[in-house]
């Protein structure tokens, strides 16, 4: 159904295809030339599956439907886009699970012909599939929600709510909510609900409603397929297989206690919070906590954008409504070395690699326009040393984990670019602090990782991060290249402070065999004053409370994660700079930052 909908807008000539077209270069009128033709194919070999399916065909659709959903984030729209599409090229995945190859080349051009009971093993892999398959398709959905997509909004709108935005946060929530329980333990009523509801809710588009429930297909086959999975078969597994599968459990589970104490600070915005946190050392299965030494390597890659401004908890809402709202863009890739030198002890050594731009607005001839200022190297490096408290050998169900640091500062902290002024002349000076790649301060960090196993599936886990800067300022104008003004001279907000920063986590995980799921809370937060030493000079205090979902798996040797804070509660306190001016002036001063809706965090751990 999902390939027959998506043919026929291809011989419908789907104008959005175009943009799709583009990022291979492909030209306006050229895109609607080849359009039918791709639309034909698909439409043919969604016919064939139906009258005559065979291996080759599915694993096609697996890779066609993969390559047209990754070409929506390469032309401009939100990744969310592509994950919503899972259902595209995961319903012919678990088609191609369900049905075991005989093995060789011939064997992707047989009819695929599911047997009439399927091993224990391999039908759970399908049921596994089918939950992640749900999960993401609904994860997706969720956060077209809650960034408020435009086409979202005017369903909503159109079925008479007052607050379509409301509506989208709340239908968000709800189906966030609904694919944690499908990951973590799907319930046959539950996917009854979902998939009544996603049937009824594809007819909402407003245009070609009739192919856009079908193509959507994908979305409510997955559903229909584990609804059916979960209550039609009872496939007994043998004692040996049980064994076997508790191991890898209490194996995968030990790892992911220490791997949900990923230390990646991830601030949402102008609230310029680093990636200075490194890959936790409790990522150790089971099997590998001995006394012989190894290296481990963490590659942690993180993304937002923000744009929403706040003064306090309160959303400045015309910002955007004016356009003059400054947007970052920033992605950091942590790479982190670690010796482990014997179960206990282990040394680090983090290396950040940021790429970051922000966009801002000028007046000229009473017109906004936009200009962007980018940074792009290495940040500060950080060197630190852990010690587990207790034995992991002779206590593997919980443990408590010390570490201690130094932040050197590597990391430029007077990045320059050319910034736009209103009469459309050009000022070079250092960028703004909550882009630039270091902070200009050495400091040292304090961390706290436990966690404790209540059963080989459920277990909980908590982090503490603390990053002390001493250094009060670091020199830097924070004037763009333009003469400080009088009042920022006045209030100490002309240099750029070295602030402290902190993170506190907390959350449940939970094992299905070398999936491991977690849901936990995240603060984030740059204090108003530091610790040791003075908090002069410019800087955007602030916290942000997320809800934060994560997906592990575990192989042999590697790794691979996925955590999503996703903000809550956005704060930006009063700094020290605008205290100042409230007591000289009298007038209660308060300055805004901009947030993001979440930060996406991908990311693998290698053990050598």
């Amino acid at each position: 159904m999902c390939f027959i909908g998506h043919g026929a807008f291809g011989i419908i000539t789907k104008p959005i295809w175009c943009n799709y077209f583009g990022v291979f270069g492909i030209g306006h009128d050229l895109a609607y030339r080849l359009m039918p033709m791709v639309g034909a194919v698909d439409l043919l070999l969604g016919i064939s599956l139906l009258v005559y399916p065979i291996r080759a065909v599915a694993g096609w659709l697996v890779c066609w439907g993969f390559l047209t959903a990754c070409l929506r984030p390469l032309s401009g729209e939100p990744i969310w886009e592509m994950i919503e599409r899972t259902g595209n090229f995961g319903a012919p995945l678990a088609l191609l699970l369900l049905c075991p190859s005989p093995g060789g080349l011939k064997a992707w051009w047989s009819r695929l012909d599911p047997p009439v009971r399927p091993d224990a093993r391999n039908f759970s892999r399908v049921v596994i599939c089918l939950r992640i398959i749900v999960f993401l398709l609904l994860v997706g959905h969720a956060w077209l929600n809650l960034i408020e997509k435009k086409s979202l909004l005017q369903q909503y709108a159109s079925l008479g709510f007052e607050d379509p935005f409301r509506t989208a946060h709340l239908v968000g929530i709800c189906e966030m909510g609904a694919a944690l329980a499908v990951l973590i333990r799907p319930i046959r009523s539950l996917l009854l609900i979902l998939l009544i509801w996603k049937m009824a809710t594809e007819l909402f588009y407003p245009h070609w409603e009739l192919f856009e429930w079908i193509e959507r297909a994908g979305s409510y086959g997955s559903l229909l397929a584990l609804w059916l999975a979960l209550g039609g078969l009872n496939i007994k597994i043998s004692n040996n297989i049980k064994t076997t599968v508790m191991k890898k459990v209490f194996m995968s589970l030990l790892f992911f206690a220490a791997l949900a104490a990923t230390n990646q600070l991830s601030a949402q915005g102008c609230v310029a919070i680093r990636s200075n946190g490194g890959f936790c050392t409790a990522g150790e299965e089971a099997g590998h906590v001995d006394t012989s030494a190894q290296w481990q390597l963490s590659v942690n890659n993180r993304y937002y954008k923000s744009f929403k401004h706040y003064i306090g908890t309160t959303y400045q809402a015309q910002r955007q409504a004016l356009g003059n709202e400054v947007i970052n863009n920033a992605y950091t890739m942590d790479l982190a070395i670690y010796r482990i030198l014997n179960p206990r002890w282990s040394i680090m050594l983090d290396l950040p690699i940021s790429a970051n731009a922000r966009s801002q607005t000028y007046t000229q001839s009473k017109l906004l326009s936009r200009f962007s200022t980018h940074a792009f190297g290495a940040g500060d490096i950080r060197l630190a040393v852990y010690r587990w408290l207790l034995d992991p050998v002779k206590m593997p169900k919980g443990n408590l984990q010390v570490g201690l640091g130094l932040k050197f500062a590597t990391g430029d902290d007077n990045v320059q670019d050319y910034f736009k002024t209103s009469d459309s002349t050009k000022t070079y000076g250092p960028v703004d602090q909550s882009i630039q790649l270091g902070d200009g301060g050495t400091g040292i960090t304090l961390e706290l990782n436990g966690y404790y196993n209540f059963s080989h599936k459920v277990g909980m886990y908590g982090n503490f991060f603390y990053l002390s800067n001493p250094r009060d300022q670091n020199g830097v104008s924070n004037a763009h290249g333009a003469t400080p003004s009088a009042s920022s001279i006045a209030n100490g907000s002309n240099i750029m402070s070295v602030p402290d920063q902190y993170l506190v986590r907390l959350g449940v995980s939970m094992q299905f065999n070398r999936l491991n799921v977690s849901a936990g809370v995240r603060d984030d937060c740059l204090p108003v004053h530091d610790l040791i030493g003075a908090s002069d000079g410019f800087r955007r205090p602030g916290f942000i409370i997320s809800a934060e979902p994560g997906v592990t798996y575990v192989f042999k040797k590697v790794s691979i994660y996925s955590y999503v804070p996703i903000a809550i509660v956005r704060d930006r306190t009063q700094s020290v700079p605008d205290k100042i001016t409230t007591q000289l002036t009298g007038v209660y001063t308060h300055g805004d930052a901009a947030f993001a809706n979440c930060v996406v965090n991908i990311g693998a751990n290698i053990r050598f």
